[in-house]
């Protein structure tokens, strides 16, 4: 039997504080607890960059990529979190991510079906 998302949120209640994670990582975990393959986040860019496109238009997008040479980047900003990539390191489950575009029509739907749209990061 599966847990209630809010089950994590009340464990933290209790305690009087906050979860030590964001959305991210509770999904990634929510993905682990129900043995999802693989976890989609969907964000407000097209996937990971080698930096930040907002800041510099050259930014070049990571298609694919391993969590051992994410964490070797040492990237310091990330459209996710990089709490994320040391917990998945350790899944039993998931062994991947997938950072596509919500706000461009269809891109979940490609995400769902496997084809090649964003960002993949690979145990």
């Amino acid at each position: 039997m599966a847990p209630h998302p809010t089950d994590f949120t009340s464990i933290h209640r209790r305690r009087d504080s906050s979860p030590p994670h964001r959305t991210d990582t509770g999904a990634l975990l929510m993905a682990e607890v129900l043995g999802a393959k693989s976890c989609i986040l969907v964000k407000n860019v097209d996937g990971l960059y080698t930096e930040d496109p907002r800041v510099n238009p050259d930014a070049k997008l990571i298609e694919e990529i391993t969590v051992k040479e994410l964490i070797t980047m040492d990237m310091e900003d990330m459209v996710l979190e990089r709490k994320m990539l040391y917990l998945l390191r350790d899944t039993v489950n998931v062994k991947e991510i997938r950072i596509v575009n919500g706000h461009k029509r269809g891109t979940i739907e490609k995400a769902i079906k496997g084809e090649r749209i964003g960002t993949v990061i690979r145990v």
